[in-house]
């Protein structure tokens, strides 16, 4: 008896640590491959401005987390992403799905890729074109 109820708070603890400590939120990296002599590119998430999105040939993906790729965390739930030239028209405009087991998107201008990288250490990789 005594041995069923210390298996039985054992498998409670874990399963409270676990919800404890689950993310909302999955690591995103963005990033242009269209060259600033071409167009300087700017992010917006949700119509907020992130930053200029840096240029990485495509060839440096491969190594994306020591890359100068924006780094974010993006939140579940749905977000649009924006890269907006120096007058503000929108160049390349993508609807994202975040969530933890699973993402989607699709373009609604220009172009862009997006990739999930890695089952447990999950990455989503964008690149805005």
């Amino acid at each position: 008896m005594k041995k069923t109820i210390s298996i039985i708070l054992i498998i409670a603890s874990a399963l409270l640590i676990i919800n404890c400590t689950r993310k909302d939120s999955t690591k995103t990296y963005v990033y242009t491959s269209k060259s600033p002599s071409e167009v300087r590119l700017y992010l917006y998430i949700d119509n907020k401005y992130i930053g200029e999105l840096p240029y990485l040939e495509n060839k440096a993906i491969n190594n994306i987390t020591s890359s100068k790729a924006l780094d974010l965390s993006l939140k579940y739930g749905t977000h649009i992403m924006t890269a907006k030239d120096k007058k503000g028209n929108d160049v390349s405009v993508l609807k994202i799905e975040v969530a933890s087991n699973l993402t989607s998107s699709y373009g609604l201008i220009g172009s862009h890729s997006q990739s999930v990288r890695g089952l447990l250490s999950r990455r989503i990789i964008v690149d805005m074109f």
